[in-house]
């Protein structure tokens, strides 16, 4: 991402909205009135939605894992998607699994972006008030629609925000994946064009038509089979998100996940991650929404890219990459992680005290308890 972006995603980030925003309804604007406690779905209640979810969510599995992939060409990219039938079903299926019932029939609210388009709920947990939207891809039907898909997903969700202030909505959006460009045919026969070294006589000499279209043919189905994984994992860590944003909220109860026996407390309160912290290459992960939002920070989310800020800091960062950016009081740094962010079954995971001390917080090890304390007071 250019500077430029970076410092207006860092203006834009203190007014933004992440995907997820749990408010309530029976509210003045122009009185202050003290706000309910939120819809808490019990335990006993997530388990028994659970185990009626599980036989779904095990079939959208094996249909996403086989389902067609519908295919773009633009300027000889090959992108591909999946439909958006498909897509709507394998979230809810997921969420469904997490404890949410969808078999209410979604209220008739809807958003309008400036006369563009309007966006209804497709799904809806009356108990809890917890609804859903899906982006189509013909909303957005552009070349690497993923890439600004969440900003999009953010900007929906902020309009339910303002207008429908007593439901918690989720926007999820139908991403691409961009798997094969003719270039990189030609670059595997040998030819590229792209080269100051490039010879368009011996180009012409030696190109062979039929052993093009064979690599073609093998590049393309090996890449399609890579770009159904890609969009799955993009799926995946969508609704994780959402998961997770509900757990935070304490919409969805939590502790009953198995333990690693690693702890991590914040100013002496342990923190619940609701899934166990990862030891990656000898270093602690934990969930990446839980640890910045626990600190005080809010999280945007697009496929592969982090930004979480406060009104005083400004951290982004990409995906399995070893570096991350803080902005603060005007100022950039860049600092090195020893190991990368990364996706664990469907959630991103990111090292404790890379994260923690970037923040200005102090980081201890209790060998005894197996405790990560952190203390940014």
């Amino acid at each position: 991402m250019k500077k430029g972006q970076l410092m207006l995603m860092k203006k834009a980030a203190i007014t933004a909205c992440v995907v997820i925003i749990c408010i309530f309804s029976g509210c003045n604007r122009n009185a202050e009135e003290e706000e309910p406690p939120v819809l808490t779905r019990s335990f006993d209640d997530v388990l028994a939605i659970q185990a009626t979810a599980q036989g779904r969510y095990a079939a959208a599995i094996e249909h996403i894992e086989s389902a067609e992939l519908n295919m773009q060409i633009d300027n000889g990219v090959y992108v591909v998607h999946f439909s958006d039938h498909i897509v709507t079903g394998y979230i809810r299926s997921k969420l469904e699994a997490a404890g949410l019932d969808f078999s209410d029939t979604p209220p008739e609210y809807s958003v309008d972006l400036d006369g563009w388009h309007e966006f209804t709920l497709s799904l809806f947990d009356e108990e809890i008030r917890v609804g859903a939207s899906h982006i189509s891809y013909v909303v957005n039907n552009t070349p690497d629609f993923s890439e600004g898909g969440g900003n999009l997903a953010n900007e929906v969700t902020r309009k339910f925000a303002e207008e429908h202030k007593h439901i918690t909505v989720g926007v999820f959006f139908n991403p691409d994946e961009r798997v094969l460009s003719d270039l990189e045919v030609l670059q595997a026969l040998g030819f590229d064009p792209m080269s100051e070294d490039f010879d368009h006589e011996e180009y012409e000499a030696n190109f062979n038509h039929e052993e093009y279209e064979a690599l073609h043919g093998e590049m393309l189905a090996e890449r399609k089979e890579m770009g159904r994984q890609a969009l799955i994992e993009h799926l995946n860590v969508q609704a994780q998100e959402f998961i997770d944003r509900l757990y935070v909220k304490g919409i969805l109860p939590s502790g009953y996940l198995p333990d690693s026996g690693i702890r991590v407390t914040l100013n002496g309160v342990p923190i619940d991650f609701h899934v166990s912290p990862e030891i990656i290459d000898g270093r602690t992960m934990v969930p990446m929404r839980v640890i910045f939002e626990a600190m005080g920070f809010e999280v945007l989310w697009e496929p592969g890219f982090i930004s979480a800020y406060t009104e005083a800091k400004f951290i982004e960062f990409r995906v399995g990459s070893n570096e991350m950016n803080l902005f603060q009081f005007g100022t950039h740094r860049s600092i090195e992680l020893d190991v990368p962010s990364q996706i664990v079954n469907g959630r991103i995971f990111v090292p404790v005290r890379a994260i923690a001390e970037a923040t200005g917080a102090e980081v201890l090890w209790d060998p005894f308890d197996q405790t990560i304390i952190i203390y940014t007071q």
